[in-house]
């Protein structure tokens, strides 16, 4: 009789935690297709967006490569010739900075506003299943495998 009720007791805890995996995998596949879908969306919105204006020129000819420091030094030395453009080089130079860093705002504003369902949602898939037993690695994982379809989606229709 003991030898049956560790037979019953072994098949049980071997369908328990079968299940258990089962709604992990659940979970995991739905965190995947969420991190997917609001990718996708952001990816999606981005791509929408207007360009950035370019950099403006100094009177040399010149445009800074990026907004690091040595770019900006070099835009500005560049105008050597031309001493007293220097200032209507910085103040042309900081305009632009200032008019790119607040469309790069509107533009994330926007984005998220377009996409804010679909990563309100990809966030409740994340939080059920680390309840239902999910490893923060697996979850991070899943959150990749997602993230990197869309890319690859993304590329494919380019």
């Amino acid at each position: 009789m003991k030898k049956y009720w560790l037979l019953l007791l072994l098949i049980l805890s071997t369908l328990l935690s079968s299940c258990g995996k089962n709604r992990i995998d659940e979970a995991l596949d739905e965190v995947e297709q969420g991190s997917f879908i609001a990718t996708s969306c952001v990816l999606s919105a981005q791509s929408e967006l207007p360009p950035l204006p370019a950099p403006p020129q100094n009177q040399a000819g010149i445009a800074p490569r990026s907004e690091d420091y040595a770019s900006f030094n070099d835009y500005l030395q560049a105008d050597s010739k031309h001493a007293n453009q220097s200032s209507e080089d910085f103040n042309s130079y900081m305009n632009w900075m200032l008019e790119t860093e607040r469309l790069k705002q509107e533009g994330q504003q926007q984005v998220f506003q377009t996409c804010s369902a679909s990563i309100r949602e990809q966030e409740k898939f994340r939080g059920e299943a680390l309840k239902v037993g999910a490893t923060t690695e697996q979850v991070q994982g899943a959150l990749q495998v997602g993230i990197a379809r869309a890319q690859e989606a993304l590329h494919q229709e380019k």
